[in-house]
């Protein structure tokens, strides 16, 4: 579990959210809105948080902020993958 935990953050941290993935390649920097899932999950089988809560509390916002707030006027939930610069 905590090589997970560690691994989760020191490869997909970007200092504002957690990439799709660690491949370096085009989309690799998504913002997924399911990317705290496993957080939730965690949560609700009893153990310990997946990451930091400032971390968590960050790729909330920018799923808001991008998942949400540019999404279909506000109106139709999050979508759930969005490019950073769109």
């Amino acid at each position: 579990y905590e090589r997970g935990r560690e691994a989760y953050e020191n490869l997909l941290w970007n200092g504002r959210y957690f990439n799709y993935d660690s491949s370096g390649e085009g989309h690799h920097d998504s913002i997924m809105a399911d990317q705290m899932a496993g957080q939730w999950y965690a949560r609700a089988c009893g153990l310990p948080p997946v990451v930091r809560p400032k971390l968590a509390y960050a790729s909330l916002q920018t799923v808001y902020d991008f998942n949400v707030l540019t999404f279909g006027d506000c109106k139709k939930g999050a979508v759930n993958g969005m490019r950073p610069n769109e």
